[in-house]
């Protein structure tokens, strides 16, 4: 049996149905045990970026920065670099991930999973956010699509839309404003989400009603890309987008690239598309490249001879 503990993890679904708890069962035949006590020894510990649960935490944490310098120190860490450093538990081995633009803690960790390339010396394995929101085992949680990857990978029969977008956004981010900004210019837009204060209890339910959605990436990093194009593509709009996919995954062809338009540019290329163009774009597979989770098994196979030794 394996005993697992996550630290620093938000709890979308029950830690026994993450995706590495998932990977771990399926390809291993492992039984889980998930542990909660900091202070019992487990096989391996999973460590993400969440930050302290309220902002009340987040002031004393900075209150108290300001006098310590091994406080300061921690803080920077934790909300800056992605991880905590003053804290004891029992770990046989310590498995970094993220889903946030972060780089990865080099020797830190064992293990860890980022938006940078894979890379065996540093012991790092690309895992861009959008792969964690994949239906690799066909279970179906709030946390992934219900789509499996072979229906992201396939053409489709359109759905005909009219010629409008829509945003989701919980929070200021530059490049999304001046994107949205250039859209508006073009067509209507109606803007949803905790940033708007305009809330819905589902975006699939509300996006079912546009043929746009303005969807960018809130960096430009290479191959930092989440779940944004899943989300518009599933919902059947056409993502109006801006970000990296240096790897190539995604079909240039299903999305409107806005990444090195000026916003001049953006108004011009949006006030010209037609609703066949819509419907031609909407009818395409998002995918173009069949992912999968060799390098993930893979490294975690190397982690668990590891502990055998």
């Amino acid at each position: 049996m394996l005993k697992i503990r996550f630290l620093d993890v938000s709890m979308q679904v029950p830690f026994q149905s993450h995706l590495f708890v998932e990977i771990l069962r399926q390809h291993f035949d492992s039984n889980i045990k998930i542990v909660n006590n900091l202070r019992e020894e487990v096989d391996i510990e999973f460590v993400s970026n969440k930050t302290n649960s309220s902002d009340l935490q987040k002031l004393f944490m900075r209150m108290e920065a300001k006098y310590s310098s091994s406080v300061m120190l921690d803080y920077e860490k934790q909300f800056k670099l992605g991880f905590r450093q003053n804290y004891k538990t029992r770990a046989r081995k310590r498995v970094w991930f993220t889903g946030e633009n972060l780089r990865f803690p080099f020797g830190t960790f064992d293990l860890t999973f980022s938006f940078d390339l894979t890379d065996s010396l540093s012991n790092n394995v690309f895992f861009p956010y959008w792969l964690y929101r994949c239906n690799w085992f066909n279970k179906s949680n709030k946390s992934v699509f219900e789509e499996k990857i072979e229906v992201l990978l396939s053409p489709r029969n359109p759905e005909l839309r009219t010629k409008c977008a829509v945003t989701f956004s919980s929070n200021y981010e530059p490049i999304r404003t001046r994107i949205l900004a250039a859209v508006q210019s073009a067509v209507q837009v109606d803007c949803y989400g905790h940033y708007f204060g305009n809330f819905v209890k589902s975006k699939m339910d509300t996006s079912v009603r546009y043929g746009l959605q303005v969807c960018n990436e809130n960096d430009f990093y290479p191959n930092y890309v989440t779940e944004k194009l899943q989300e518009a593509w599933i919902a059947r709009n056409v993502p109006i987008w801006a970000g990296l996919d240096t790897n190539g995954y995604f079909n240039s062809e299903a999305i409107i690239d806005v990444t090195n338009l000026s916003s001049a540019l953006i108004t011009e290329r949006v006030k010209n598309i037609t609703i066949d163009e819509i419907m031609y774009r909407q009818s395409l597979p998002l995918l173009v490249k069949q992912p999968n989770l060799n390098e993930a098994v893979e490294s975690f196979s190397k982690l668990l001879k590891e502990m055998i030794k």
